[in-house]
């Protein structure tokens, strides 16, 4: 049940984001964003935060962060302001990188490909499974051989999804301390990286083919996608708190007074 109602939420992609105008970041295409493998530089900002901060907080991508401030990041970044991060608290940069991967036009993994993940996922031959998705090096015209899911996206798409993958697989491999396995981060994120109707016939394989991807990243995207982002991430030595959790309020209104002096939001509706 809890699964669903996530997924509820996300297939909600119309409730967070189509209300939204389309500026220049959020609800474009990723083949008019990108220039050929290279990221946007904002989305590049979000990824790296997230990459050094992420592994070190309980419940990253799954503890709610301060809507209003997502809000207002997010307008001033489809506004083409070029926004410092470093005082953004990262469940805030967490929760602004799932509303732009769910304000895609197209999911990232594909939405044509949707059948296709499906029928990996539901592969009974773990060998079989993993040769569906993996993305092979070289291909030979020559043969007969069908293109797996991932050699299918587009390379904007295959980027973007490196880079998160990046993300995650740090993340999970500190799942003891901040409680995101691979499993919980299939579910916390999955529905912002693939969605089709009905949705309760993808309420279980999409958080399990998240699953898949993180805890076999290496095997099928390579074993350069773990350092796309740099060196394994390490706890700032200036944070007071166990790293566990961030105080929202606090760290809004710090924003807020200090880096926006000009904004229409101010600490006190916080």
């Amino acid at each position: 049940m809890r699964i669903r109602q996530v997924f509820r939420r996300s297939v909600s992609k119309g409730e967070d984001c189509t209300d939204c105008p389309v500026g220049s970041l959020f609800g474009l295409p990723l083949t008019r964003l990108c220039d050929g493998d290279s990221l946007p530089k904002p989305v590049m900002a979000m990824l790296q935060q997230v990459f050094s901060k992420g592994p070190f907080t309980q419940g990253i991508f799954r503890k709610s962060a301060n809507a209003r401030l997502v809000r207002e990041l997010r307008d001033k970044l489809d506004a083409g302001e070029d926004l410092p991060l470093d005082h953004v608290p990262v469940l805030v940069t967490a929760a602004l990188l799932k509303e732009f991967l769910r304000s895609l036009p197209d999911p990232l993994l594909g939405g044509a490909l949707y059948p296709l993940w499906m029928e990996a996922i539901e592969c009974p031959d773990e060998q079989e499974k993993l040769l569906r998705i993996k993305r092979r090096v070289e291909c030979n015209p020559l043969l007969c051989v069908p293109l797996s899911v991932l050699d299918q996206l587009p390379r904007p798409n295959q980027s973007l999804l490196n880079h998160f993958l990046c993300v995650l697989v740090h993340i999970a491999r500190r799942a003891p301390s901040n409680l995101m396995s691979a499993s919980n981060l299939g579910v916390c994120v999955g529905p912002s990286l693939l969605w089709s109707s009905p949705v309760a016939l993808c309420s279980r394989a999409v958080p399990m083919l998240v699953d898949l991807l993180v805890t076999r990243c290496e095997l099928l995207c390579g074993p350069h996608v773990p350092h796309l982002l740099g060196d394994p991430p390490e706890r700032d030595p200036t944070r007071q708190d166990s790293g566990a959790e961030e105080s929202d309020s606090l760290h809004c209104e710090y924003f807020l007074r200090h880096t926006w002096k000009n904004s229409s939001l101010n600490s006190e509706q916080i």
